[in-house]
């Protein structure tokens, strides 16, 4: 989904009518009914809310959705209903999606409903009309305050730094944190592969070190471990905190305040917590009406820590659940274009396909934000140029591939050559050989394909003092003109000379300007490519460039490269990526 609009619903206790909410419409994608208002009598219930917080059990798929219906039921009226319809239409209408915004303000001092949750108890994720809303990319629920999106998403260079927590202490129940450590790394192991992510482990995890590793520079905090509702030191009244390993290895508290103060001017803006209760307002089994701004996510983003979006767990988190989330949350972190809020939704949907569309699991990421479109990292594209990590990740398997078959031609030809062999032999070297470099082809195909718009030089093949073409093909991915192209083409001066350029297939009678440059280089410019026409998307022949093999030059594989690509497009100038051309050189 590549643009949202905003269904934001702001929930308040009413304080003439103790156990009713007053509900009003904020930014919706209707002008004229934002601010309809309306007083609800809730129907979600203290026993469903009991249900999803059983982590002995979960609700079968019919009660998962009788929950998500009282939850609708508790948040829609008849007006507000039909707002969210008309809505919805106008968004899709407008080929956008809606996300849902519910901003909880105040709280309810006391239970004045028996056998019914609280307002700041409402698992909002759990929406249920017709089907699951939080589930669907194109309808995102995620919670937010009565502020105002402020926080403009941080611009970063590649790698994102991520700093990662793991605490086990003696002290409280055993976990298998370590299983969803190994997963973390699991998940991010490609990503660190191609330097797009770096990892780091605070070890040990005290609140010393990591106040320590956070001056190094982390833009992620990701704390694996437990958090809690209980009284902190001297104190009556129960704070949320996490819970950090101390020197006897057992808990080592580190209450919302805490984290708060220690992430002011990290550089930290997103905080993921796979900790039981961690986003919740109001634990299980505690009895005293709690603020939802003492909970740690919620702390984080109405304190001054500068994080702008924290995801959290509202009731305790299964180890396969958490797996199966860490995984697709981070794997689609750094693709541009999408929000957060559409990050958590794929990481809802992994876990229900993991583990059961009634299962409570997938209802539990809950994520609060203040950012910008709800996007907190912008990546830098240095010189215009980005290739999206999972796009890099297939080039570089690609490549690994391609560069198999390269060395096996390579080998093969040099000993068989080495024999001396016939005509026959040779042309059955030739015919063996034509078929290894349609599997290179294939490979290049691909990643022309995986990158997008860019410059191909496409290779060809001769015998040592042989002439040979390389063709220039670019591609496009939408309707365009295409002006000026300009390009640097380089190749081994000692084994290959440039001949001459003429126009492409796609570019008859366009002035092509070629020169070549001392050391093995040519400039090529081809003025007016599209001659004012729009090109479809697709594959355009742009110029064939001529070369020789120098007499001398055995070596079956040679490279000549294309880069410093400038593009105008539509009237403006865009750097494009490009990919070098192969040249078999077979007697």
């Amino acid at each position: 989904m590549s643009d949202y609009l905003d269904f934001q619903l702001i929930l308040r206790p009413n304080i003439y009518q103790k156990g009713s909410w007053d509900i009003s419409l904020g930014n919706c994608p209707i002008d004229v009914l934002a601010g309809t208002t309306a007083t609800v009598q809730p129907v979600f219930t203290q026993q469903q809310l009991d249900r999803l917080r059983d982590h002995n059990g979960w609700p079968s798929s019919a009660e998962l959705k009788a929950i998500g219906q009282s939850v609708w039921q508790s948040l829609m009226t008849p007006a507000l209903k039909v707002a969210f319809v008309s809505c919805l239409a106008k968004a899709k209408q407008d080929h956008h999606g809606m996300r849902i915004i519910v901003s909880i303000v105040g709280e309810e001092q006391e239970n004045t409903n028996p056998g019914m949750a609280r307002l700041q108890e409402l698992p909002v994720e759990a929406l249920y009309d017709n089907d699951y809303l939080a589930s669907s990319q194109a309808t995102p629920v995620s919670r937010s305050f009565n502020f105002k999106s402020d926080i403009e998403p941080l611009s970063i260079k590649l790698p994102l730094r991520i700093l990662a927590v793991v605490a086990t202490p003696a002290d409280k129940p055993a976990a298998n944190f370590m299983t969803e450590k190994q997963t973390l790394q699991d998940a991010l192991h490609q990503l660190i592969e191609v330097k797009s992510v770096e990892l780091e482990f605070c070890e040990p995890p005290c609140k010393e070190e990591l106040m320590k590793r956070l001056e190094k520079g982390f833009q992620v905090l990701h704390f694996i471990g437990h958090g809690a509702f209980d009284p902190v030191g001297d104190e009556i009244s129960p704070r949320p905190h996490l819970c950090f390993v101390g020197s006897d290895g057992n808990s080592e508290i580190l209450d919302d305040e805490k984290l708060n103060v220690i992430l002011q001017d990290s550089g930290v803006r997103l905080v993921v917590l796979s900790a039981c209760s961690s986003a919740a307002p109001t634990p299980q089994q505690v009895e005293e009406t709690v603020s939802p701004f003492e909970g740690v996510a919620q702390k984080l983003i109405t304190g001054n820590s500068g994080v702008s979006a924290v995801v959290a767990m509202q009731f305790d988190l299964e180890n396969k659940a958490a797996v199966e989330f860490s995984k697709s949350f981070y794997s689609h972190l750094l693709k541009p274009g999408l929000s957060l809020d559409e990050i958590v939704t794929m990481g809802r949907k992994a876990i229900m396909v993991s583990l059961d569309a009634g299962h409570r699991a997938w209802v539990n990421p809950v994520l609060y934000w203040r950012s910008k479109g709800c996007k907190v990292f912008e990546l830098n594209k240095p010189n215009g140029l980005f290739i999206e990590p999972d796009v890099q990740i297939l080039i570089d398997k690609d490549n690994d591939a391609l560069q198999i078959y390269l060395k096996f031609i390579t080998n093969v030809s040099q000993q068989f050559l080495a024999q001396s062999p016939g005509p026959e032999a040779v042309a059955m070297l030739h015919a063996e050989i034509a078929s290894w470099q349609a599997a290179v082809e294939g490979f290049q195909q691909d990643q022309s394909q995986w990158l997008g718009e860019n410059l191909r030089l496409v290779g060809g093949s001769t015998s040592p003092g042989g002439n040979f073409q390389c063709r220039l093909v670019l591609r496009v991915q939408a309707p365009t003109q295409i002006g000026d192209v300009k390009a640097s083409i380089t190749f081994p001066n000692d084994k290959i000379s440039y001949q001459s350029a003429a126009d492409g297939a796609n570019t008859p009678g366009n002035i092509l300007l070629a020169g070549a440059n001392p050391g093995g280089g040519v400039t090529l410019m081809l003025q007016d490519a599209s001659a004012g026409n729009t090109w479809a998307p697709g594959d355009y022949e742009l110029a064939v460039l001529n070369f020789q093999v120098k007499a001398g030059a055995v070596e079956p594989i040679q490279w000549i490269k294309v880069s410093d690509v400038l593009v105008t497009k539509d009237s403006a100038k865009t750097q494009l990526n490009s990919l070098n051309a192969v040249v078999y050189v077979i007697p």
